[in-house]
């Protein structure tokens, strides 16, 4: 069966609805093995582990994962496995429309906090663009270095804080290289290939010294791919 359809000069394509994008990052060490419920509005929306964005484990560097919802107050809470314990962190939060935000789970020995970062940024046909988000607790202000050089607008950072995206040369294997203030050896060395034209979020995460013992809590690097 044919079905046509036809329409006059006169008629109008409604505009889009208004959408934000959201997406989810667990950057708890004691979670490390364990599944955090995420609930927006009191529903569940998902389940993230120790250093998962909902695509799955972060090694060195994964691509992003927004997901389409709603525009104006939303009510986001993390909680552990089980739901039993109750809200571990829980806040109201406005999201716009056409904006992409990433909701952090962070934890200092227990004491548990929600990040919202604004991830919109105009990539740059020409240059890589970078920012670095502080969630290791223990690690004192920190800066960047690519190869040996430090990044200007990447330095002084502390632990619950993010940076300004900047512009970078596009490389295939820089060496990146977080340094602790007044220690001279980098707490931590990645490479992974900064592209012109996409733009990164780093996320220190981890303890320098796991209480636990666990090496896998340890302090890490992983970038995420916004765009």
């Amino acid at each position: 069966m044919l079905l046509c359809f036809a329409c006059n000069k006169a008629a109008e394509i409604p505009p889009l609805p208004a959408a934000a994008y959201l997406m989810f990052y667990n950057g708890a060490p004691e979670f490390y093995g364990v599944q955090s419920l995420v609930l927006v509005n009191n529903r569940l929306n998902g389940n993230l582990d120790y250093n998962n964005n909902g695509r799955g484990l972060i090694g060195a560097y994964n691509a992003s994962k927004y997901q389409l919802t709603d525009t104006g107050l939303f009510r986001i809470a993390f909680t552990d496995s089980t739901g039993k314990t109750g809200k571990l962190t829980e806040g109201i939060y406005h999201f716009a429309d056409k904006s992409h935000y990433t909701i952090y789970l962070a934890d200092s020995l227990g004491y548990y906090e929600t990040l919202v970062t604004n991830d919109d940024v105009q990539p740059d046909p020409q240059q890589a663009k970078i920012r670095i988000i502080h969630l290791s607790p223990g690690a004192g202000s920190i800066s960047v270095q690519l190869d040996t050089s430090y990044v200007t607008g990447l330095a002084g950072l502390h632990f619950r804080e993010v940076s300004g995206y900047v512009s970078v040369a596009p490389d295939v294997k820089p060496a990146i290289r977080i340094v602790e203030a007044g220690i001279p050896v980098p707490i931590i060395r990645k490479s992974f290939p900064l592209e012109a034209g996409k733009c990164y979020t780093m996320i220190l995460r981890g303890y320098k010294t796991p209480p636990d013992g666990n090496v896998n809590k340890t302090v890490n690097l992983s970038t995420i791919i916004n765009f």
